[in-house]
């Protein structure tokens, strides 16, 4: 058996790994899902959501976005990771199931460097600033 978490927001779109409202957890076997669960996403604490999971037994995460440092540790559980994906939670997963999945991680990529001004307010506190050069251009007199 399989289990699948879908990062999603309050209205069932795929939503950012570490500030979702929830993960819609499937149970998969023979590529048929027998199980389908939620579990609230816990009060953000930085790197803990992956081991969470993980305990949860939970091997692939889909996600529309996530900081570098959540994709480290879940890439160090050996877990699966596919983002840049965005839709409904039980479209995205039939598409996973068919092979027919479209994720876009070079979006992802360009949305954390691009927008970073205009995301900032709401992810300074969880990104683990990999993009953080923008604050070191102080002109020392």
């Amino acid at each position: 058996m399989n289990k699948i978490a879908i990062a999603v927001s309050e209205d069932g779109q795929t939503a950012h790994f570490g500030h979702c409202y929830q993960f819609v957890v499937y149970s998969v076997e023979e590529g048929k899902i027998t199980n389908k669960e939620t579990i609230l996403n816990p009060e953000h604490q930085r790197g803990f959501l992956p081991k969470f999971l993980y305990d949860h037994g939970i091997r692939t995460v889909i996600a529309s976005n996530l900081g570098a440092m959540a994709l480290q540790i879940l890439n160090g559980l050996k877990m699966e990771v596919v983002f840049g994906v965005n839709g409904n939670e039980d479209d995205v997963m039939a598409n996973y199931l068919a092979g027919t999945l479209k994720a876009n991680p070079e979006a992802c990529n360009h949305h954390e460097h691009h927008h970073h001004d205009h995301d900032h307010d709401h992810h300074h506190h969880d990104h683990d600033h990999h993009h953080g050069d923008h604050k070191k251009h102080h002109h020392e007199s």
